[in-house]
Protein backbone atom coordinates (compact mmCIF):
# COMPACT_ATOMS: atom_id res chain seq x y z
CA UNK A 1 0.00 0.00 0.00
CA UNK A 2 1.22 3.46 -0.98
CA UNK A 3 2.46 5.68 2.00
CA UNK A 4 -0.28 8.38 1.41
CA UNK A 5 -3.43 5.62 1.67
CA UNK A 6 -1.47 4.11 4.50
CA UNK A 7 -1.53 7.62 6.38
CA UNK A 8 -5.15 7.84 5.83
CA UNK A 9 -6.06 4.47 7.08
CA UNK A 10 -4.23 5.00 10.27
CA UNK A 11 -5.80 8.55 10.46
CA UNK A 12 -9.22 6.77 10.19
CA UNK A 13 -8.60 4.62 12.93
CA UNK A 14 -6.74 6.85 15.40
CA UNK A 15 -10.27 8.71 15.09
CA UNK A 16 -12.35 5.72 15.76
CA UNK A 17 -10.02 5.14 18.56
CA UNK A 18 -10.57 8.61 20.05
CA UNK A 19 -14.34 8.38 19.60
CA UNK A 20 -13.92 5.19 21.78
CA UNK A 21 -11.77 6.25 24.03
CA UNK A 22 -14.13 9.53 24.49
CA UNK A 23 -17.10 7.25 24.88
CA UNK A 24 -15.61 5.14 28.04
CA UNK A 25 -14.75 9.05 29.35
CA UNK A 26 -17.86 10.42 29.00
CA UNK A 27 -19.58 6.80 30.28
CA UNK A 28 -17.37 7.32 33.71
CA UNK A 29 -17.38 11.00 34.15
CA UNK A 30 -20.47 12.41 32.76
CA UNK A 31 -22.68 9.33 32.37
CA UNK A 32 -22.15 7.57 35.48
CA UNK A 33 -24.85 8.19 37.95
CA UNK A 34 -23.59 10.20 40.59
CA UNK A 35 -23.21 9.51 44.12
CA UNK A 36 -26.07 10.61 46.24
CA UNK A 37 -25.85 12.48 49.12
CA UNK A 38 -29.48 11.89 50.70
CA UNK A 39 -27.92 9.36 53.27
CA UNK A 40 -25.28 11.74 54.90
CA UNK A 41 -28.37 14.25 54.71
CA UNK A 42 -30.52 11.77 56.34
CA UNK A 43 -28.11 10.91 58.90
CA UNK A 44 -28.04 14.47 59.91
CA UNK A 45 -31.54 14.65 59.71
CA UNK A 46 -31.49 11.90 62.49
CA UNK A 47 -28.99 13.55 64.52
CA UNK A 48 -30.32 16.70 64.79
CA UNK A 49 -33.70 14.96 65.73
CA UNK A 50 -32.59 13.33 68.09
CA UNK A 51 -30.57 16.03 70.05
CA UNK A 52 -33.97 18.04 69.74
CA UNK A 53 -35.61 15.75 71.58
CA UNK A 54 -32.86 15.16 73.81
CA UNK A 55 -32.92 18.79 75.15
CA UNK A 56 -36.54 19.64 74.76
CA UNK A 57 -37.33 16.42 76.45
CA UNK A 58 -34.95 16.86 78.76
CA UNK A 59 -36.23 20.76 79.26
CA UNK A 60 -39.79 18.79 79.68
CA UNK A 61 -38.89 16.79 82.36
CA UNK A 62 -36.91 19.37 84.01
CA UNK A 63 -39.99 21.82 83.96
CA UNK A 64 -42.60 19.41 85.49
CA UNK A 65 -43.67 19.90 89.26
CA UNK A 66 -43.86 16.59 90.58
CA UNK A 67 -44.41 18.27 94.36
CA UNK A 68 -45.74 21.73 96.05
CA UNK A 69 -44.77 23.34 98.96
CA UNK A 70 -47.64 25.63 100.42
CA UNK A 71 -46.25 28.26 102.31
CA UNK A 72 -48.26 30.29 104.60
CA UNK A 73 -48.05 32.89 107.57
CA UNK A 74 -49.49 36.02 106.04
CA UNK A 75 -47.94 36.23 102.92
CA UNK A 76 -49.20 32.91 101.11
CA UNK A 77 -47.40 31.36 98.35
CA UNK A 78 -46.57 28.05 96.96
CA UNK A 79 -43.50 26.55 95.46
CA UNK A 80 -43.43 23.76 92.73
CA UNK A 81 -40.75 21.59 92.38
CA UNK A 82 -39.30 19.17 89.92
CA UNK A 83 -38.60 15.50 89.88
CA UNK A 84 -34.60 16.96 90.76
CA UNK A 85 -35.94 18.72 93.94
CA UNK A 86 -35.88 22.09 92.23
CA UNK A 87 -37.76 24.88 92.79
CA UNK A 88 -39.21 25.96 89.02
CA UNK A 89 -42.06 28.30 89.91
CA UNK A 90 -43.16 30.45 93.05
CA UNK A 91 -47.10 31.75 93.05
CA UNK A 92 -48.50 33.73 95.16
CA UNK A 93 -52.17 33.83 96.43
CA UNK A 94 -52.53 37.32 98.40
CA UNK A 95 -51.04 40.48 97.92
CA UNK A 96 -48.13 39.66 100.41
CA UNK A 97 -47.27 36.19 98.97
CA UNK A 98 -47.26 37.87 95.24
CA UNK A 99 -44.52 40.38 96.70
CA UNK A 100 -42.68 37.86 98.27
CA UNK A 101 -42.93 35.08 95.08
CA UNK A 102 -41.63 38.14 92.83
CA UNK A 103 -38.87 39.15 95.31
CA UNK A 104 -37.49 35.45 96.43
CA UNK A 105 -35.26 34.89 93.91
CA UNK A 106 -35.34 31.31 94.29
CA UNK A 107 -36.21 29.45 91.10
CA UNK A 108 -33.67 26.78 90.13
CA UNK A 109 -32.66 26.20 93.91
CA UNK A 110 -33.30 22.81 95.76
CA UNK A 111 -36.53 23.03 97.75
CA UNK A 112 -35.19 22.67 100.67
CA UNK A 113 -32.47 25.94 100.66
CA UNK A 114 -35.60 27.69 98.76
CA UNK A 115 -37.77 27.18 101.99
CA UNK A 116 -35.54 28.55 104.67
CA UNK A 117 -34.15 31.68 102.10
CA UNK A 118 -38.28 32.48 102.46
CA UNK A 119 -38.70 31.54 106.24
CA UNK A 120 -35.65 34.16 106.60
CA UNK A 121 -37.73 36.49 104.84
CA UNK A 122 -37.36 40.14 107.23
CA UNK A 123 -41.83 40.10 106.87
CA UNK A 124 -41.95 36.53 107.46
CA UNK A 125 -39.56 36.19 110.71
CA UNK A 126 -40.98 38.97 111.48
CA UNK A 127 -44.52 37.19 111.48
CA UNK A 128 -42.44 34.27 113.60
CA UNK A 129 -41.16 36.79 115.88
CA UNK A 130 -44.68 37.76 116.90
CA UNK A 131 -46.28 34.68 117.45
CA UNK A 132 -47.26 34.40 114.10
CA UNK A 133 -49.03 30.86 112.26
CA UNK A 134 -46.48 29.23 109.78
CA UNK A 135 -48.06 26.29 107.80
CA UNK A 136 -46.29 24.16 105.58
CA UNK A 137 -48.10 22.16 103.22
CA UNK A 138 -46.77 19.65 101.06
CA UNK A 139 -48.79 17.80 98.03
CA UNK A 140 -47.92 16.08 94.58
CA UNK A 141 -48.26 12.74 93.02
CA UNK A 142 -44.70 11.63 93.94
CA UNK A 143 -45.89 10.22 97.15
CA UNK A 144 -41.96 9.31 98.22
CA UNK A 145 -40.79 12.61 97.05
CA UNK A 146 -43.71 14.24 99.37
CA UNK A 147 -42.96 11.87 102.27
CA UNK A 148 -38.96 13.42 102.05
CA UNK A 149 -40.45 16.90 101.40
CA UNK A 150 -42.70 16.76 104.37
CA UNK A 151 -39.66 15.56 106.69
CA UNK A 152 -37.24 17.78 105.50
CA UNK A 153 -39.85 21.04 106.34
CA UNK A 154 -40.32 19.12 109.64
CA UNK A 155 -36.45 19.70 110.01
CA UNK A 156 -35.96 22.79 108.88
CA UNK A 157 -38.82 24.64 111.18
CA UNK A 158 -38.05 22.17 114.11
CA UNK A 159 -37.22 25.48 115.92
CA UNK A 160 -39.86 27.80 115.17
CA UNK A 161 -42.64 26.80 117.92
CA UNK A 162 -45.50 28.19 115.85
CA UNK A 163 -44.68 26.25 112.67
CA UNK A 164 -46.91 23.29 111.20
CA UNK A 165 -45.83 20.76 108.69
CA UNK A 166 -49.16 18.82 106.79
CA UNK A 167 -49.35 16.29 103.75
CA UNK A 168 -52.63 17.37 101.65
CA UNK A 169 -53.07 16.16 98.25
CA UNK A 170 -53.35 17.63 94.86
CA UNK A 171 -57.48 16.94 94.28
CA UNK A 172 -57.42 19.46 97.23
CA UNK A 173 -54.90 21.74 96.13
CA UNK A 174 -57.13 21.96 92.89
CA UNK A 175 -59.96 23.08 94.81
CA UNK A 176 -57.65 25.35 96.51
CA UNK A 177 -56.47 26.74 93.38
CA UNK A 178 -60.12 27.34 92.02
CA UNK A 179 -60.96 29.09 95.30
CA UNK A 180 -58.11 31.41 94.89
CA UNK A 181 -56.38 29.98 97.66
CA UNK A 182 -53.35 28.40 98.83
CA UNK A 183 -53.46 24.88 99.71
CA UNK A 184 -52.23 25.23 103.15
CA UNK A 185 -55.47 28.19 103.95
CA UNK A 186 -57.76 26.25 101.87
CA UNK A 187 -57.44 23.46 104.13
CA UNK A 188 -57.78 25.92 107.28
CA UNK A 189 -60.50 27.52 105.48
CA UNK A 190 -62.13 23.73 105.61
CA UNK A 191 -61.55 23.73 108.98
CA UNK A 192 -63.11 27.15 109.56
CA UNK A 193 -66.75 26.27 107.67
CA UNK A 194 -67.39 23.00 109.79
CA UNK A 195 -67.77 25.22 112.39
CA UNK A 196 -69.28 28.19 109.93
CA UNK A 197 -70.22 27.37 107.07
CA UNK A 198 -71.37 30.60 105.86
CA UNK A 199 -67.48 31.57 105.83
CA UNK A 200 -66.06 32.46 102.10
CA UNK A 201 -62.57 32.32 101.05
CA UNK A 202 -62.69 36.27 100.21
CA UNK A 203 -63.17 35.91 103.87
CA UNK A 204 -59.68 34.54 105.07
CA UNK A 205 -57.61 35.42 101.58
CA UNK A 206 -56.08 38.39 103.41
CA UNK A 207 -56.30 37.13 106.84
CA UNK A 208 -52.96 35.42 108.38
CA UNK A 209 -53.10 32.02 109.77
CA UNK A 210 -52.51 32.82 112.87
CA UNK A 211 -55.99 35.12 112.57
CA UNK A 212 -57.81 32.45 110.84
CA UNK A 213 -56.43 30.06 113.82
CA UNK A 214 -57.99 32.45 116.44
CA UNK A 215 -60.78 32.34 114.56
CA UNK A 216 -61.26 28.89 114.32
CA UNK A 217 -60.08 28.74 118.34
CA UNK A 218 -62.95 31.10 118.70
CA UNK A 219 -65.76 29.40 117.13
CA UNK A 220 -65.09 26.09 118.57
CA UNK A 221 -64.97 27.48 122.11
CA UNK A 222 -69.00 29.01 121.25
CA UNK A 223 -69.44 25.24 119.71
CA UNK A 224 -68.18 23.54 123.05
CA UNK A 225 -69.90 25.90 125.27
CA UNK A 226 -73.65 25.95 123.63
CA UNK A 227 -72.82 22.12 123.29
CA UNK A 228 -72.28 21.66 126.91
CA UNK A 229 -75.34 24.16 128.11
CA UNK A 230 -77.81 22.14 125.41
CA UNK A 231 -76.81 18.91 127.23
CA UNK A 232 -77.15 20.29 131.28
CA UNK A 233 -80.19 19.05 132.76
CA UNK A 234 -81.37 19.93 136.36
CA UNK A 235 -83.22 17.14 138.75
CA UNK A 236 -85.63 17.56 141.31
CA UNK A 237 -82.48 18.43 143.78
CA UNK A 238 -80.90 21.23 142.19
CA UNK A 239 -77.94 19.18 141.27
CA UNK A 240 -76.43 19.38 137.52
CA UNK A 241 -76.09 16.70 135.12
CA UNK A 242 -73.96 16.35 132.08
CA UNK A 243 -71.10 18.93 133.41
CA UNK A 244 -67.89 17.52 131.64
CA UNK A 245 -64.24 18.61 132.36
CA UNK A 246 -62.83 21.73 130.67
CA UNK A 247 -62.19 21.33 126.96
CA UNK A 248 -58.95 22.12 125.98
CA UNK A 249 -59.18 22.84 122.11
CA UNK A 250 -56.38 21.24 119.69
CA UNK A 251 -56.00 21.61 115.82
CA UNK A 252 -53.92 20.71 113.19
CA UNK A 253 -53.05 23.76 112.08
Amino acid sequence: MSEPWKEAFDHIHAEEALKLHTKEYLQKKVYRPKKSFRPLYGGLITVFCLMALVIFGGYGLYMTPTAYISIDINPSMELSINRFDKVIAVDGYNDDGNQLAETADVIHMNYLDAVNKIISDEDVSGYLSSDGVLSLTVAGENDSQCQRILSDMEECTSGHENARCHMGNTEEMEAAHGAGLSLGKYRALLRLQELDPQVTAEDVKDMSMREIWNWIDSLAGESESGSQNSGDTTSGNGQHHGEGAGHSHQHDE
